[in-house]
C-alpha cells in the first residue's frame, strides 16, 4: 500500500460489491486521514505522496475489515456529526446525515424564536431539552453546542451509550446530564432506576423532547446492507411488523406527562409512516408538521400545542 490511488484501487477490488465507487472514493480519504493525520486538502494536492510501511499496514487491515461488513465508523472508531467529531463503537448506532437535519429544524426554529421574542421565547427561563434514545449523544451533543444556555438531558436505556454519550460530551466541551430510561415500560419517569453511574435525580419538566426512535420493520432486515443490520444494534434499528409505531405512540404518552404546556416533541421518522405518525401525534397535539428531507422523503416530524 503506497499510496492513495492504491488505496482507492484495493478498496474498488475488495469492497466493489459492497459499495458503489463514489463511496469508495470518500471512504478512501477517511481512512487516509484518520491513519496518516494529514487533511483531505493535503491528499489531494499530495496524491502520489506515499504512505510509510506502517501507515499501509494499519490501511489494509482496516480495507480488510470493511470487505467483512464491519461500518466504516466501528472501524475508525468515530464519525462526524453537525461538524463535530463522534465517537462511535460496536453496540451504538451509527448517527446519520437524516438526523443531522433533524437537529438544523429544532436549531432554526430556536433561532428563529429567540428572534421573535427577543430572547423571552418561553415563560420558563431556561430552555431544558431532552434526547431520548440518545445512542452515542450525536443529537444531545450537537444541540449543546449549539445551544450554550439550554440545560440538555441524555436518556437511554443502554448504560454503554449513556457512557459514551458523556464521553463525546467531554470531547465536544459540552455539559450533558445522561438518565437511564426505558421509554416502552407503563408510565416511565425519569430516570427509570438509580445506579452507580446514573444516580436518581430530580426529574423536570422538559421545553423539548426529541428523539430518533426504532423504526424499521423486521420485516425490511432482509433487503437492508449487511454492515447495517448485521452490524448495528437491533434495538436501535428494529420494530415489529405489526407495531411500527410503537415508538412513537410511547413518546407521545411520555410527551403528555413531562412536556411543559408550550413544549414541543421534535423526532426522525421511517419515510413510509410520515402520515400515519402525524395522524397519532394529533391525538396528543393540536398542531404537527411533517417534513421533508433533502432527498424528498418524509423523515422528521414536530408537534406541539399551540
Amino acid at each position: 500500500m503506497r499510496n492513495l490511488n492504491e488505496l482507492i484501487n484495493l478498496l474498488r477490488e475488495t469492497c466493489g460489491s459492497l459499495y458503489p465507487d463514489r463511496e469508495l472514493d470518500s471512504i478512501a480519504f477517511l481512512i487516509a486521514e484518520h491513519v496518516t493525520g494529514r487533511s483531505r486538502t493535503e491528499l489531494v494536492i499530495n496524491r502520489e505522496e506515499g504512505f510509510t510501511k506502517e501507515e499501509g499496514e494499519r490501511i489494509r487491515e482496516k480495507v480488510r475489515r470493511l470487505g467483512e461488513n464491519e461500518p466504516i465508523q466501528y472501524i475508525l472508531g468515530e464519525t462526524e456529526f453537525y461538524g463535530l467529531k463522534i465517537k462511535v463503537e460496536p453496540g451504538v448506532l451509527i448517527p446519520r446525515g437524516e438526523t443531522e437535519e433533524l437537529v438544523e429544524w429544532i436549531l432554526l426554529k430556536e433561532e428563529g424564536e429567540r428572534r421573535k421574542e427577543k430572547g423571552e421565547r418561553r415563560k420558563e427561563e431556561v430552555l431544558r431539552v431532552v434526547d431520548i434514545g440518545c445512542g452515542s449523544g450525536a443529537i444531545a451533543v450537537a444541540l449543546a453546542k449549539h445551544l450554550p444556555d439550554a440545560q440538555i438531558w441524555a436518556a437511554d436505556i443502554s448504560p454503554q451509550a449513556l457512557n459514551l454519550t458523556l464521553h463525546n460530551a467531554q470531547l465536544n466541551n459540552v455539559t450533558i446530564n445522561p438518565l437511564l430510561l426505558d421509554i416502552l415500560t407503563p408510565s416511565p419517569t425519569f430516570p427509570l432506576s438509580p445506579s452507580p453511574t446514573f444516580p436518581l435525580s430530580p426529574s423536570p419538566t422538559y421545553s423539548l423532547i426529541v428523539s430518533n426512535p426504532p423504526y424499521i420493520p423486521e420485516s425490511e432486515r432482509s433487503s437492508m446492507a449487511l454492515h447495517v443490520a448485521g452490524r448495528e444494534p437491533d434495538l436501535a434499528l428494529f420494530v415489529p411488523d405489526e407495531d411500527p409505531l410503537l415508538f412513537y405512540r410511547a413518546l407521545a404518552e411520555f410527551a403528555k406527562r413531562n412536556l411543559t404546556p408550550d413544549g414541543e416533541l421534535f423526532v426522525e421518522i421511517h419515510d413510509r409512516y410520515g402520515k400515519e405518525v402525524v395522524a397519532l401525534f394529533s391525538n396528543y397535539f393540536s398542531t404537527v408538521e411533517l417534513r421533508q428531507d433533502i432527498h424528498g422523503k418524509d423523515r422528521m416530524v414536530r408537534a406541539y400545542n399551540g
